[in-house]
């Protein structure tokens, strides 16, 4: 099988070594050439493998492996993000003999084969931390369903450290804010601690708490292309060796900003809520990547975006975003 080496949202540092150490692991041999690679192999055998950090992505891929391999296959030090436990259920739909999906071990016992079937995937929950977060800039309530808030636990609990109140159940959560939002300090690291992935939209929804707060990139120390764009909507943000401090509780006066990737493009979004005009973003490819149909879902929460295509924007299409 020969791949292309896989694209995705560019942190600068996104390292695939792991994903290669599985396939080698598993018998298989791997070819590493300028623009793709090749793995093959005539059989898979069961192993012993404990990953040198904690990935999900890795995870996930080596459960798949694992599934179809033959004899016992144990995994170390695995991911337990909920993400992982969902492959690992449908798998066990599928015919697959999986325990251990989230803990740090996980036992495969390979079969010969997977049927299909029908199962319904969890909920996104980085959409549900976004929308939670919209809440500390607009005020008012918003209610969630639909969700599991045992997924997003350590989303809840920052945000009700800085001003979010909060009302769950089994499948909906409701978040509540006046508007005065808290400084504070953020690090991010794997499930269940806060997640990288919201790293970008809570710096925005920090711009909203006077004074300064201060947040910690753990997971990728170069995730801060936002920065600079919430900057040129009049933010004051100064990023280095994966820290930014953030100097909360001024305006923002709109204007053009790029979307670099997903989270940043929630985040400019968000932005754009506390803006005293209209803002314009452009690269919305990457959250159109990210969000089913971002215009309605926004829309269900009282979010105006609208989008325009051809010039102005450089790149021929973007979102308006107003409160």
């Amino acid at each position: 099988m020969t791949l292309g080496y896989p694209g995705g949202d560019n942190f600068v540092e996104r390292p695939i070594d792991q994903h290669m150490k599985i396939f080698k692991a598993f018998g298989a041999d791997v070819t590493l050439e300028e623009k793709h690679y090749t793995v093959s192999a005539e059989k898979l055998t069961g192993t012993d493998f404990c990953f040198d950090l904690l990935t999900s992505g890795a995870t996930i891929n080596a459960v798949l492996l694992a599934s179809l391999a033959a004899g016992i296959t144990h995994l170390h030090n695995c991911a337990t993000d909920p993400e992982v436990v969902d492959v690992c259920q449908l798998l066990n739909r599928m015919g697959a003999d999986i325990t251990g999906a989230g803990t740090d071990t996980i036992r495969i016992r390979g079969v010969k084969s997977l049927t299909g079937c029908r199962y319904r995937v969890i909920p996104d929950r980085l959409i549900a931390g976004a929308f939670m977060m919209t809440v500390g800039i607009t005020g008012g309530t918003l209610t969630l369903k639909q969700v599991i808030p045992e997924h997003v636990r350590s989303i809840m609990a920052k945000l009700s450290e800085i001003g979010i109140e909060f009302e769950s159940g089994n499948d909906y959560i409701i978040a509540s804010s006046q508007g005065n939002i808290k400084p504070t300090r953020v690090r991010t690291g794997m499930y269940p601690v806060f997640n990288s992935d919201m790293q970008q939209p809570i710096t925005s929804l920090l711009l909203k708490a006077p004074g300064y707060s201060a947040v910690r990139e753990k997971v990728y120390p170069y995730r801060f292309s936002h920065v600079a764009q919430l900057n040129r909507l009049g933010a004051d943000i100064q990023a280095k060796n994966g820290y930014a401090i953030i100097k909360g509780g001024r305006p923002l006066h709109g204007g053009y900003a790029h979307a670099t990737d997903v989270r940043a493009g929630t985040c400019l979004i968000m932005a754009g809520l506390q803006s005293e005009q209209a803002t314009r973003i452009t690269g919305i490819e990457h959250i159109e990547r990210g969000y089913e149909d971002a215009v309605h879902l926004f829309g269900q929460a009282g979010i105006g975006l609208v989008i325009h295509e051809g010039e102005p924007a450089p790149d021929g299409t973007e979102y308006t975003t107003t409160a």
